[in-house]
């Protein structure tokens, strides 16, 4: 997460504020930087957002109008209600059926994913805390219909404790193995996450997950007929693990990515780092035709939406089809490279 020293906080509504920022690997530009910024790279910043509008179309307009293509002052302002949301004492807890065997446990902020398969469950990220752990995700399992005791592996896709913190509490109970970028391992060990503010130590899990598995680039994680490919996306942090995944949709064999870091770096020469990397799990994808993307932020690639438009449709909203996914990491592509022209517009 980012070192947010020198940003202004103003009471509860500028610490959530900063929680949003820091969670989610965004930066806000100064005010004294705006007023000097290089018009040109804002006007090539605002041309990439309307490419961006023109391959969505309808279909995923809601992905280039919520958090992917914002500015990150608006990005900020649109995470508030589900920042908010963290704080009530009772979690509205949000599980849908994307295929046949893959699930989203979680809130709207974050969440894991579960991948069902012949011989267990393979758990993708796994929330804040072990009371997360256990009232959200292993509850959200049970009444999925599934066992939580089944859980295999446990795949990191990045080291911030929205996405770990609750490792160990299954760990501990079910023995599970992790797997997390090398990295990674060693942001977390060291602590280097951010965690001080007395706000972000509230979600803070009790105790830290143990030394698990190296998550290799190319590497591929068979359990029960089913795999995850791993797929290092460094940007978001530099061990980000993304993954090529295998789903089954009304029976037949497909196969998605999860895009492991989708917010953005605070400086250009990151932000194109990451745009690598999205180039690199885009090619994946084409190789294996997928046809759907997901992540642990199910809000980022509209997953709530296709959820609710899924309890009427006739077809899974989650299957994008070939050309659909390709539509949609276009969109990443050009929200990334907007994002990179406005930080370009007030470090040059």
């Amino acid at each position: 997460m980012l070192n947010i020293k020198g940003m202004v906080q103003k009471g509860l509504c500028a610490s959530l504020l900063v929680y949003a920022v820091v969670a989610c690997g965004q930066t806000q530009l100064p005010d004294e930087a705006e007023a000097v910024a290089d018009p040109y790279q804002l006007a090539k910043a605002d041309f990439l957002v309307a490419s961006a509008r023109l391959i969505a179309g309808e279909e995923y307009k809601n992905v280039v109008d919520g958090f992917l293509c914002q500015a990150p002052k608006d990005a900020v302002k649109q995470l508030l209600p589900a920042v908010l949301a963290l704080a009530s004492p009772i979690p509205f807890v949000k599980s849908f059926t994307a295929f046949d065997n893959l699930f989203y446990i979680g809130v709207e902020f974050v969440g894991s994913w579960v991948l069902k398969t012949n011989d267990g469950l393979i758990l993708i990220d796994a929330m804040f805390n072990e009371k997360d752990a256990e009232n959200i995700i292993e509850d959200g399992i049970r009444k999925l219909g599934m066992d939580p005791a089944e859980i295999k592996h446990i795949v990191i896709s990045h080291g911030h404790f929205d996405h770990y913190g609750g490792v160990r509490y299954f760990q501990d109970k079910y023995n599970a193995k992790v797997w997390m970028g090398s990295e990674d391992w060693l942001t977390m060990e060291a602590g280097e996450d951010d965690r001080g503010s007395a706000f972000l130590a509230k979600f803070m899990p009790e105790k830290m997950p143990l030394r698990g598995n190296i998550a290799i680039d190319g590497q591929v994680l068979e359990l029960g007929g089913e795999t995850v490919k791993f797929i290092a996306t460094p940007g978001h942090t530099g061990g980000t693990i993304s993954a090529v995944i295998s789903v089954k949709d009304n029976g037949v064999p497909r196969y998605i990515t999860m895009w492991g870091g989708t917010a953005m770096p605070d400086t250009a020469l990151g932000v194109q780092v990451m745009h690598n990397s999205l180039l690199k799990l885009w090619s994946a994808g084409r190789e294996a035709s997928a046809i759907g993307v997901i992540s642990t932020h199910a809000f980022v690639e509209d997953s709530f939406g296709r959820a609710k438009l899924k309890q009427s449709s006739a077809t899974n909203p989650f299957n994008l089809g070939v050309d659909g996914y390709n539509r949609i990491m276009a969109i990443h592509s050009d929200c990334i490279l907007a994002q990179q022209a406005r930080l370009e517009s007030i470090e040059k």
